[in-house]
């Protein structure tokens, strides 16, 4: 039996809803924080718009080699320049293959606060295996 599991790119971030305090820095590596604009109350994070799309591409290629999977079995890689078409090609709502966006907290929380959009481009099971 395996264990599901997914992966995904937090877009934005934000302090959890329940809570009024900042998402600590020092709960993250020590260069996340650089990949992301920050709004102007100081709590509410953007991946930056040219970072992903300079690199989701190359990003799943090598994300999928390294797992030993072959990403081509999930459809055909969308091709975009901007950020808007971006959101519209990978749109959860109307994509039904790996990768797409999704904008509710419920499935993927990170330590310290909630993505509020995510672009999950993983979703599979680990089966160890038994000696």
């Amino acid at each position: 039996m395996g264990t599901g599991i997914a992966a995904a790119i937090p877009i934005v971030l934000r302090p959890y809803r329940d809570f009024w305090e900042k998402i600590k820095r020092r709960d993250f590596s020590e260069n996340f924080f650089e990949n992301y604009t920050v709004d102007e109350t100081g709590s509410i994070y953007t991946i930056k718009p040219e970072l992903l799309i300079s690199n989701y591409q190359s990003f799943i290629t090598e994300f999928y080699s390294c797992i030993g999977e072959d990403y081509e079995a999930e459809g055909e890689m969308p091709c975009v320049d901007n950020y808007n078409d971006f959101e519209i090609a990978f749109d959860g709502k109307k994509r039904y293959s790996l990768p797409y966006l999704k904008d509710y907290s419920m499935a993927f929380n990170i330590l310290g606060g909630e993505s509020t959009k995510y672009w999950v481009f993983y979703h599979g099971s680990f089966k160890p295996e038994i000696p």
